[in-house]
């Protein structure tokens, strides 16, 4: 099926006539397949859309079990209603005086449609029009052509059964939606439900639960007939209980759904509409103005520790590592010092050698057992010649006495030779590492502070802030309402059930 043109009359917005033409046109150079329409909320898409349905289906249109009061009361509100209805109109009536513009009293929907059966193409023309009676009620009537001619044997109270058995309805609802209609069919629960329904009803499967619901009413309607009148009672009480049941549970309800939904993206979408009004005021530094007060006294109490870790090396070794080459100057005196204890000690050592030495050769006997015979003046060279050995042999070299300045003891030579070392090579990185660090949480606290300070008037943020908060309290409350309808649906669905057992 192709639909080629739809003409609305006094339909909704579309005041006056108004006939879209669907046939997509190409040109020489492209292929334009499509047929799109756009426009901001309000102007119609939805509208157009249900005016397809409305003539095809009629009451069917609004569900499967809509009453015919209600339906009567669709099509009256669906009648176009101009916002000048009712004002005198500044052009002049033929008369002389000003004409009065009032709203039109009847309104018609046109459909031509292309349908293919048995290979051939069968072109259909659906009108439905409609009007307001005197006493307020809806006239309506329904025409349908077959190639420009009424199909054969059509009755007139046959002519909304054939349009269903043309078109399913459940067919449109799956084809047939906007915008927000989409995103409610997004939903994996309500989609795959449409989906079987109308798969159903395309394979025709759809006929024998219908077969089923009539031989139950027909099955009834003869116990009716033959049961007492009290159980005719009960039997009466739990038809019209299964009966709003099935109504909430079919029709009700999934609606309720299905608009739940909508509702839903469309207060998302006001939402994120509110926060770009709110950025551009600069509420998004409003809206983080605790945050970021947090984040302030955060980096104050990190930067004032910071300072005092600061000042602890510069109270210890830090003022050391400003003169590395002082440190070096007294790291090399201290091994000077080192090798001065070492060369006095070494002397000492040899002194005492060589008084030794020289007290054994000044002694008779020691000549003696050498079996030499040296005189007194030979023994002195010997004796001298030995000492200088000795003294030359020394590992240590030698240091001058005015050399030695700190003469300080091994334990704390050790310890202020540690100092330098790290002086020298530890305390430079790590001062530079928390110097960094400081200026970094320094170079924060002044960005907090600058967010803090672009906060915009509470006059001029408050109301929308304000406004955010309510769409933000009403997404909560759709969200527990969309909550609320499943479990709704659930019990509507057990009671479904029981009542249809009790039946």
């Amino acid at each position: 099926m192709i639909f080629k043109q739809v003409t609305l009359e006094n339909y909704g917005v579309y005041g006056g006539q108004h006939t879209l033409d669907l046939v997509p046109h190409s040109d020489q150079h492209f292929d334009k397949p499509i047929v799109l329409f756009s426009g901001k909320n309000g102007v119609g898409k939805t509208t157009f859309l249900e005016a397809i349905r409305l003539c095809l289906h009629g009451s069917l249109a609004l569900g499967t079990r809509v009453s015919r009061s209600k339906y009567k009361g669709h099509l009256l509100k669906r009648i176009h209603r101009s916002y000048q209805a009712g004002r005198a109109s500044d052009e002049p009536g033929g008369d002389g005086a000003a004409s009065l513009i009032m709203d039109p009293d009847e309104a018609a929907l046109i459909v031509k449609f292309d349908f293919v059966e048995a290979g051939q193409v069968l072109a259909y023309r659906v009108e439905r029009r409609w009007h307001r009676t005197p006493s307020g009620d809806v006239a309506e009537s329904l025409s349908i052509l077959e190639n420009g001619a009424p199909p054969s044997d059509l009755l007139d109270d046959q002519k909304e059964h054939f349009l269903r058995e043309l078109i399913s309805p459940s067919a449109l609802e799956l084809f047939f939606f906007d915008g927000e209609r989409l995103k409610a069919l997004a939903k994996d629960e309500l989609s795959n439900t449409l989906l079987a329904s109308t798969m159903r009803s395309l394979l025709g499967l759809h006929l024998v639960e219908k077969l089923q619901i009539d031989l139950d009413v027909y099955i009834g309607r003869k116990l009716k007939e033959e049961a007492p009148e009290d159980v005719k009672a009960e039997i009466e009480h739990w038809e019209r209980e299964y009966e709003e049941l099935v109504q909430q549970r079919d029709v009700t309800l999934p609606e309720r759904q299905l608009d739940n939904i909508a509702e839903i993206e469309n207060t998302k979408e006001a939402i994120a509409h509110q926060e770009e009004l709110i950025a551009k005021e600069g509420g998004s530094y409003a809206i983080r103005v605790d945050k970021l007060k947090h984040e302030r006294s955060k980096l104050e109490h990190e930067l004032e520790v910071q300072r005092r870790r600061v000042q602890e090396m510069c109270s210890g070794l830090m003022p050391f590592a400003v003169a590395p080459k002082l440190c070096r100057l007294v790291a090399e005196r201290l091994v000077l010092e080192v090798e001065f204890k070492r060369w006095k000690t070494s002397q000492d050592l040899i002194d005492h050698q060589v008084k030794e030495v020289e007290a054994a050769l000044g002694n008779a006997s020691f000549w003696e057992d050498l079996r030499l015979s040296l005189d007194g003046e030979t023994r002195v060279k010997v004796a001298r010649k030995l000492r200088e050995t000795l003294i030359a042999a020394t590992p240590a070299a030698k240091v001058a006495k005015g050399e030695v300045v700190l003469r300080l003891s091994e334990p704390d030579r050790m310890k202020l030779t540690g100092w330098i070392e790290q002086a020298l090579h530890e305390i430079p990185a790590s001062f530079a590492e928390n110097t960094q660090h400081f200026l970094q949480l320094e170079k924060d606290l002044r960005r907090v502070k600058r967010e803090l300070a672009k906060t915009p008037d509470d006059l001029i943020l408050q109301p929308l802030v304000e406004t955010l908060k309510e769409l933000n309290a009403k997404l909560e409350g759709l969200q527990r309402e969309h909550t609320k309808l499943a479990d709704d649906l659930g019990v509507v669905w057990n009671k479904a059930n029981h009542a249809e057992g009790r039946l």
